[in-house]
């Protein structure tokens, strides 16, 4: 197993001068490698777990901390980034390149907590950045268990939840955009900032701010997401003591002006719509929307505005239109589906919320200036 230290110590007993920091042709060195994932596969490809070999998990703990001790004490560089000659190379065919990543980056991402604690015991930095600008604090894994456990270890070592890469992102955009609400939680307790939003340079979500990414629709007959966002939302968003942040937050939509009202209305939560209602969210706030088509050496554009409401009733005739041509629900699913649409579309119009003006602008761009004509 990985976390066997018997030739590391036999290393350090023998004094011999080894380069410890050499990395394999994926650019992995053996601290890196100490956070391989434990899903193998057999030479036909199927996958299997690697964990019922492991043993005692008293004697691989101590395995794993007498492993690290001996490879550091063999002069290991614990903040070493992941350097791919090969993968540069392939750079060219696939268009991209993985980050480089220190070794607590592997073990967050991974994800091992164990392998995390070991590392900081021994000096590792959270603070250490890679060519992205990105500490250990952005690599969330997808498991959420040891993700909020991993965070929770990086911020108790002083990582800094604002942190920017080079976008311009703070770690709690990517655990909005993954949906990780504990994680999200715990950061804004924390000290994030609750106007965090999407890079303008996204083309649909640019501007978004942080909670318009929580927005989810709940399967039939639960509540989860929408009770549970609620909760985020009423915790960090609704009693901000910072009036005019909150306000930015309610009021200023994305770059084309969806609102967190319009995204929630349109994922059919009536709880926190209503929230956001008596929280003076704008019910009538317009969100800029177009489509395009190309014609020739040109595009021709329909562009249009809706409220809220125009979402939720959009949202409501989608679902009609599922459930009369592809039965997508049983008919009591449908039912307690169509019975969210309506709270919300109810809620909506008790605070004055009105459809928009239905005109629908027809435009004409050049293909070479239309991508700099977003509106």
């Amino acid at each position: 197993m990985q976390h066997d230290p018997f030739v590391f110590e036999l290393l350090v007993s023998l004094s011999r001068d080894v380069d410890i920091n050499a990395s394999d042709e994926e650019g992995f060195t053996v601290l890196h490698r100490l956070s391989a994932t434990f899903e193998k596969r057999t030479r036909f490809g199927n996958t299997f777990s690697a964990l019922p070999f492991k043993g005692d998990q008293d004697k691989d703990k101590d395995y794993l901390g007498r492993t690290v001790a001996a490879i550091q004490a063999l002069g290991a560089n614990i903040e070493q980034l992941r350097n791919s000659a090969a993968s540069r190379a392939q750079k060219a065919q696939r268009g991209w390149d993985f980050p480089s990543r220190t070794p607590l980056m592997i073990a967050f991402l991974t994800p091992s907590t164990p392998v995390m604690k070991e590392l900081l015991k021994l000096g590792a930095s959270v603070h250490t950045e890679n060519e992205k600008r990105e500490t250990a604090l952005h690599y969330f894994p997808d498991d959420k268990l040891p993700c909020i456990e991993g965070v929770r270890l990086l911020v108790n070592h002083g990582a800094n939840v604002n942190h920017r890469n080079l976008s311009g992102a703070a770690p709690i955009l990517k655990a909005a955009q993954f949906g990780l609400l504990d994680v999200l939680d715990f950061l804004l307790s924390e000290g994030a900032d609750i106007d965090e939003r999407q890079s303008s340079q996204a083309l649909v979500t640019g501007g978004s701010n942080i909670f318009a990414f929580l927005a989810w629709e709940d399967p039939t007959w639960r509540f989860d997401t929408d009770c549970e966002v609620l909760k985020v939302l009423e915790a960090h968003l609704f009693t901000c003591v910072d009036h005019e942040k909150k306000k930015r937050v309610l009021e200023r939509g994305s770059d084309l002006g969806e609102t967190l009202l319009h995204r929630f209305a349109s994922k059919a939560m009536p709880r926190c719509v209503e929230g956001l209602i008596r929280n003076g969210a704008p019910v009538n706030a317009l969100y800029y929307k177009y489509i395009r088509e190309r014609e020739g050496d040109h595009y021709i554009q329909e562009s249009w505005y809706e409220t809220p409401f125009d979402a939720a009733v959009k949202t409501g005739e989608w679902r009609v239109k599922y459930m009369t041509e592809e039965r997508r629900w049983p008919r009591s699913e449908y039912k307690d589906l169509e019975r969210r649409d309506k709270e919300v579309i109810e809620s909506i119009k008790r605070a004055g919320g009105k459809p928009a003006p239905t005109e629908v602008v027809r435009s004409r761009f050049d293909i070479d200036s239309s991508m700099s004509n977003g509106q």
